[in-house]
């Protein structure tokens, strides 16, 4: 956690924790040792939910006191991230994770990036504002008048964020039906592909992978072509053997198209190993996830 400019030296005052961290990983156990190191640096708590082999951290506090965060704490807190930027799988690490450090007289400010696959800590420093940081002072005049402000000012951001959310369709994603409950189907694809669906955020992660019947050379894949029984599962074989492009849909109970997500097969021939981890639009009635070789939701 370093910058070009001079910074204060000692802990700060307070720290103001926002943001997220989420990756993929293979090991829930590893992840959990090095967010549980994350929190021993400091008087913040991370939190971790961690759902198939997606994880997801984030702060269960925002303003905490800067007490014993100096610089060998704030050294060992960086170490503790690169050890859970190593746990997770190659380039999956997505981060808006990022520190607000209040000193007497200045603010180190830092966004926890990503960069070639590593944690890349990108630190501003600059004069503190007047009455920064005088709101987290418990009893304070500044503290109790922005507490009673909230309590007539809370409802009305209610209601302007509900008409946000229901005008982007975030409502939609939001209240996603879980994972778990979804159907999946590979249509047209039968055993030759597999997938499976985790949520995240409001999305569906559909991870598309080599199935039992995947054709290990070209004889097996003439075997299956010659085997097709209509058109529709030929062109699903040559998809296949071709790397060709396929979608996956999210369908409700009707059979409707709620969204639907264009992908290539090409990864799956280099090496049996491969998957691709397509994301898909939540939905609030969806009750199917299946593979396609069209994109039905333009004739819905």
């Amino acid at each position: 956690m370093s910058d070009a400019l001079d910074r204060p030296e000692g802990a700060p005052i307070v720290v103001e924790w926002n943001g997220i961290l989420e990756g993929r990983a293979d090991d829930p156990g590893a992840v959990m040792a090095a967010v549980d190191a994350l929190s021993a640096c400091s008087a913040a708590k991370f939190a971790c939910e961690i759902t198939g082999s997606r994880f997801s951290m984030l702060p269960r506090a925002t303003n905490v006191p800067g007490a014993g965060f100096d610089e060998d704490a704030q050294s060992k807190f960086f170490a503790a991230l690169e050890r859970l930027v190593q746990t997770a799988q190659p380039g999956s690490i997505e981060s808006t994770l990022r520190a607000k450090m209040v000193y007497a007289t200045q603010v180190a400010e830092t966004l926890f990036a990503m960069q070639r696959g590593a944690p890349a800590p990108v630190t501003r420093i600059r004069p503190r504002l007047e009455g920064e940081c005088a709101a987290v002072e418990d009893g304070s005049p500044r503290a109790l008048l922005r507490r009673r402000e909230a309590l007539w000012i809370a409802p009305m951001l209610v209601v302007l964020a509900g008409v946000l959310v229901w005008r982007n369709g975030l409502l939609d994603r939001i209240l996603a039906a879980r994972a778990e409950t979804l159907a999946v189907e590979t249509g047209p694809f039968g055993e030759t592909i597999a997938l499976s669906v985790t949520r995240s955020f409001g999305n569906y992660e559909v991870e598309i992978r080599r199935g039992e019947r995947y054709p290990k050379d070209p004889s097996e894949l003439t075997a299956l072509r010659e085997r097709a029984s209509s058109l529709v599962d030929r062109a699903a074989v040559d998809a296949v053997g071709d790397g060709g492009v396929a979608w996956v849909l999210v369908c409700n109970r009707d059979g409707n198209v709620r969204s639907a997500s264009r992908f290539d097969l090409r990864a799956l021939l280099a090496d049996p190993a491969n998957k691709t981890v397509v994301k898909a639009h939540g939905a609030i009635d969806a009750t199917t996830v299946r593979l396609s070789l069209t994109d039905e939701a333009a004739r819905k």
